[in-house]
């Protein structure tokens, strides 16, 4: 053979390498269980950029749900009481760079599913908060589905009730959409009556 061309084994491995992998099932599940048993800051790290990465593949590849799974154990490990400050630092900053405004819409639509499904994306979206929340906001005020909007809500609400300044935003819409989020909203059972009755005089 020609002295210069590489042998085979080198060019498979050449090409290998160059070919971004398929994201499949494998990937996502070993990825998650090698990120909740690191015990090393620097393979951690390293595992955290590869979760980075695996999300828009998973999202190309139309696994949805195992990206939902990517992100989720980032978002758990950044919370982790047993993890150094030196790992839960490292998760969330990988957690900003992986929840991205595309990614987060791709998973704000998995809310259509309803069921566990909503749950559990809504359970994600609430965690990550950021960018996350102005999608969140814009379901409660214009998602055509009446569940999904008090589901939303809802959820927002018992995270945190500072969440009720949602209806700031509502009162900014155009008139059918403010009074019908406001109304639809307020008369919600187990809601401060103040606050809903401050609502309806705005509205």
């Amino acid at each position: 053979p020609d002295r210069d061309e590489p042998p085979a084994d080198d060019l498979f491995h050449f090409f290998r390498a160059a070919t971004p992998r398929r994201a499949d099932a494998s990937e996502a599940e070993e990825l998650v269980e090698s990120l909740r048993t690191a015990t090393t800051v620097m393979r951690f790290d390293e595992l955290t950029q590869q979760a980075v990465a695996a999300v828009p593949r998973l999202l190309d590849s139309g696994e949805e749900m195992r990206a939902v799974a990517v992100v989720e154990a980032l978002a758990e490990e950044s919370r982790r009481a047993d993890r150094s400050r030196l790992f839960r630092d490292s998760a969330q900053g990988a957690l900003h760079k992986a929840a991205t405004d595309p990614v987060l819409n791709r998973f704000a639509e998995l809310l259509e599913r309803g069921g566990e499904v909503r749950g559990r994306v809504l359970r994600l979206l609430l965690a990550v908060g950021g960018g996350a929340f102005p999608i969140l906001e814009g379901i409660v005020v214009r998602s055509g589905d009446a569940g999904l909007r008090e589901a939303v809500f809802r959820a927002m609400l018992e995270t945190d009730p500072a969440n009720a300044r949602i209806m700031e935003r509502a009162m900014a819409e155009p008139v059918a959409a403010r009074v019908r989020a406001v109304l639809e909203l307020a008369s919600l059972p187990g809601l401060d009556p103040a606050l809903t009755r401050r609502w309806l005089e705005r509205a």
